[in-house]
């Protein structure tokens, strides 16, 4: 018997999902706290500064897809007729983000940070203000929004 080897069987590819059972589990967004240390002097004092992000959603993912898209349309209509007025308008009601140096990937990572951030709540203009004034932090959300995204949703138990 000490020379039986154990055979380990390698799993196969299989398209058999059960679907039924897919269809009927309750999903929850995956969430993540991440500490911002740098933002102290905006929080209570004595507390640890945190910010809850979450997954997206695909309608969520899409609807930022069309945002950025409505961005870049909108920079090149409205660049030789608006007002300032105008300008300041189609910011805070369809987070248009203005100026020809600002890349779609920016507005992009905007939206999606906007969209992820749970807890606290941020405005847009908030979000663009967070990403200005403390990129490093922006990021950290961003990337960890675009990880929990990727993990998906979680079983609710």
């Amino acid at each position: 018997m000490a020379n039986e080897k154990t055979e380990v069987k390698k799993p196969i590819a299989s398209t058999e999902m059960d679907l039924g059972l897919f269809e009927a589990t309750q999903f929850k967004h995956r969430t993540q706290e991440i500490q911002v240390p740098s933002l102290k002097k905006f929080y209570p004092k004595n507390t640890i500064p945190i910010i809850i992000v979450r997954n997206l959603e695909g309608a969520e993912i899409a609807a930022i897809d069309l945002e950025v898209g409505m961005n870049k349309e909108a920079r090149k209509q409205v660049a030789d007729i608006a007002s300032e007025d105008v300008v300041k308008a189609m910011k805070t009601l369809f987070h248009f983000i203005s100026g020809d140096d600002v890349p779609d990937s920016h507005v992009r990572a905007l939206n999606i940070v906007h969209k992820g951030i749970v807890s606290p709540a941020f405005t847009f203009e908030g979000v663009v203000k967070l990403a200005t004034t403390y990129p490093i932090e922006f990021k950290q959300l961003f990337n960890t929004i675009i990880q929990l995204t990727g993990l998906g949703a979680i079983e609710e138990k």
